[in-house]
């Protein structure tokens, strides 16, 4: 009986990383958009914030990586082009790059 015992939970335990489901450590819809023209409204270096000019209302959102070191240059009225960490859901979580938006061309006017 002892051996019919061992022999089962050998199967079971033998089988059970067949039947679990490991989630992956890395959710696929947390990603970064790259490139994203915005306007600085404030920066705040102390807490590692910035504020942006959004169609409706001003967002805020925390600075991480390689972007703390841009904070401290940046000016408000400034045109920058931001990466953003993303959570599951496609919303903007941090900001994780930034850097200088390219400048339109200027059309002179002729006389």
């Amino acid at each position: 009986m002892r051996k019919a015992a061992v022999l089962v939970m050998s199967v079971v335990f033998a089988a059970t990383p067949l039947f679990a489901q490991v989630k992956s450590a890395v959710n696929p819809r947390a990603t970064q958009a790259q490139g994203v023209d915005a306007q600085i409204v404030s920066v705040d270096s102390s807490k590692h914030t910035l504020t942006i000019r959004g169609d409706k209302a001003n967002t805020t959102l925390p600075v991480e990586g390689k972007a703390l070191s841009s904070l401290s240059n940046l000016r408000p009225g400034e045109a920058v082009k931001l990466a953003y960490r993303n959570d599951g859901k496609g919303q903007h979580v941090a900001v994780t790059e930034i850097t200088a938006a390219a400048m339109a061309p200027t059309t002179m006017a002729r006389k």
